[in-house]
């Protein structure tokens, strides 16, 4: 575990200075296009060089296609991620889009019920009392399909690319930040 332990260090250091790489600096864009092609790139780019330094510590991320237990985690968004995320829905079908509102008023219903708050000033206030609450209610993501694919993957929020889960498979099932994730991970 030792071992792991030294490559898990070595992979955070990375994933920081790639933090401080000036893809993530201030960008002048002048269309909501030109938005999303850099959120794309940024995307890529960093999944790309993650994958590089994944491969130099040898270790394995064990997130698969359709395992979406970390998609029962409640996030914040910028307000750049949310215009992305509306246009990208206003793309898909009718019946996809009300898929999507009756999970979201599903979700947000189910938090008033249980005295969970619904806007995100008041949900950071106690964040991780409120987001421990929210993981153990199991709710999906309302952009999560039937199936446990994510309907908006090419402008999913930071928070949702960036992590990565270096445990055993599944293990983000029952906790909301298992040992070996990232960025979140705060037990190192």
């Amino acid at each position: 575990m030792f071992f792991k332990n030294l490559k898990y260090k070595y992979l955070l250091d990375k994933m920081n200075e790639l933090h401080h790489h000036p893809f993530f600096s201030f960008t002048k864009i002048n269309s909501i296009a030109g938005t999303e092609t850099f959120y794309k790139d940024i995307i890529n780019t960093y999944t790309n060089n993650m994958n590089i330094i994944e491969q130099q510590c040898r270790l394995i991320n064990t997130c698969q296609k359709g395992c979406n237990y970390c998609c029962q985690q409640c996030i914040t968004i910028s307000a750049a991620e949310g215009l992305l995320i509306s246009r990208a829905v206003e793309k898909l079908p009718y019946k996809e889009r009300e898929k999507i509102r009756k999970r979201n008023d599903i979700i947000v219903k189910k938090m008033g019920e249980v005295g969970l708050p619904t806007t995100s000033q008041e949900f950071v206030k106690n964040i991780y009392l409120n987001s421990e609450m929210y993981f153990n209610m199991h709710l999906q993501c309302p952009f999560n399909s039937e199936e446990g694919e994510c309907k908006i993957y090419e402008v999913r929020p930071i928070v949702c690319w960036q992590y990565r889960s270096y445990g055993t498979k599944n293990e983000c099932k029952d906790k909301i930040n298992p040992k070996y994730t990232l960025p979140t991970c705060n037990n190192e």
